[in-house]
Parts: structure tokens; sequence; C-alpha cells
């Protein structure tokens, strides 16, 4: 098995009669530290399970474990109806949830409560000591398991962060390349054709790049701005080159003047458009 719900559905077979076995895991792998309890995986070989369950996560102040202590190697409740360990509150919420009786065999490691798996009966019922022993021995089994998926989980977390940072580094190295090449064209550049064709490939996401320039190079003094130059994504000169457009028509140009940077992402919901 290489996931939880795998490991569950395996250990769900060796109990025919349990109507669900979930695994449980505190937060940061530690009871003291935790602030919540999450079911990780839940199968049954004999009923259907409600798979929303699980994802689901619980606070420690929502859990019943009343008298029950979290330390306890193995917890068996033969009928939550009149256990001594259950209180009122414990009692209430496992029979909210349909459990008439359970096993639960906590894990630990470096003697700190890792979580547990819960075998789940919905009528009482009295469990030999072969069943102890089976299920303590399954649940030792199930916590080299949730090691073991545990470090593959951290080793593909690891795996992951790096091919981000190395494709990050790459487009970073792409990135400084055509910024050089970028800077050279500029500078050779002697036309605005030249000028717009130089910069054209740092905006190849852009359908058209349009240079536009105020009258007299002052839009203070201008009576219109002019698309100098520009090109499409195939290119090809755009179509509104040589055109000059009066700023009264275009109040947005006055905003785009006193602006270091305009980025509009939907012209229909801008308020300067």
């Amino acid at each position: 098995a290489t996931t939880y719900q795998e490991t569950l559905e395996a250990v769900a077979r060796v109990f025919p009669e349990c109507q669900g076995v979930y695994l449980n895991l505190w937060q940061h792998f530690d009871y003291e530290r935790a602030d919540y309890v999450e079911i990780v995986a839940a199968a049954s070989a004999s009923t259907q399970l409600d798979e929303s369950i699980i994802g689901s996560r619980f606070a420690k102040t929502e859990l019943p474990f009343s008298a029950e202590s979290p330390d306890d190697r193995i917890v068996v409740i033969e009928n939550v109806a009149t256990d001594p360990c259950l209180d009122a509150i414990a009692r209430a919420s496992y029979e909210a949830r349909g459990t008439r009786a359970y096993i639960r065999v906590p894990f630990f490691r470096d003697k700190r409560l890792v979580g547990a798996i819960f075998f789940q009966y919905a009528s009482p019922r009295s469990f030999n000591e072969s069943e102890h022993r089976l299920a303590m021995a399954v649940g030792d089994l199930v916590m080299t398991a949730v090691e073991r998926i545990r470090l593959l989980q951290e080793a593909a977390a690891a795996a992951e962060v790096q091919r981000t940072t190395l494709l990050a580094e790459q487009e970073s190295r792409e990135e400084l390349s055509l910024l050089y090449k970028t800077s050279e064209a500029l500078n050779a550049a002697s036309t605005f054709p030249e000028i717009i064709s130089a910069i054209a490939p740092l905006a190849y996401r852009a359908d058209k790049v349009n240079l536009i320039l105020w009258e007299h190079l002052d839009y203070r003094d201008a009576s219109y701005f002019e698309v100098v130059a520009g090109v499409d994504q195939f290119g090809a000169e755009t179509k509104v080159v040589g055109n000059r457009y009066a700023p009264e028509l275009y109040p947005i140009a006055v905003h785009m003047a006193g602006l270091r940077q305009l980025a509009i992402e939907n012209i229909d919901e801008h308020p300067l458009v």
C-alpha cells in the first residue's frame, strides 16, 4: 500500500464484521502539539461508508475521550450504552455516530501519540483476547505503514519543491537571457519600429504592442498622442500605426500620462475606461 486509504482497505478485509475502520492522525503527528485530529482514511468490508468523512477534522474538545486515557495501549468498549468508562457526553457522542462498540488502538512514536486506528461496531458485542491481540498486531502494522507513507509523502513534497525551484531558476535564466538580448536590440535601435521589435519578445503573450508618444513628447503641451510604432503577435505592423488621437476623446489618456504603469485586466469593469 502506498496510501492511507489502501492500507485501511486491506485492514477492513481482516475485520469483515466491523462496520467501519478509521485511521485518525493528530496534527503534526503529535497529540500534545495538535489542535485537531484528522480522519485520513476509512474503509469497511461490510457496509458502504460515507466517503465525505475522510478529511474531517475534530478538535480535542470535540473528542469523547472522557475517562479513557489517550495513552492506553488499547481501548475496548463492548457496550457504549453501559460501559462505566464513558460519561454521558462521550456516550452521546459515540451513539450519534452510530457506534455501539469499538476497539481503539493508539499509535506512538518516541512516546508521542501520533494517532489511532478505530474499529467501529454498530451493535454491542464481546471481544475475546484473540481479537484484542489481532487488533494490536494490526495496529502495529498500520503504524509501520503510516511511517512509510509519511516518509514517501515528505520525499514527494521535497522533490516537488526541488522541481519547482529548478523550474523557477530556469525561467529566471531565460528571462535574464531575454532581457539581455532585448537590451542589446534596444541599444542598436535607431527607429521607433526597431524599438517595438526589440521589446515585443518580452510581451509574447500580448496580441499587440504599440508605442504611443505625445505631441512634443510632453502631454502637458500636446493636442494629440500618436501611435508611432506597433506590431502584432505575428510580427506584422498594427493598423493603427500613424494614427493620432485627441486626448479629450480618450479621458483615460490623461490618467495614463501621470502613471508609471497602468494594468487593466477587464476594460468592462475598470473605472477609468
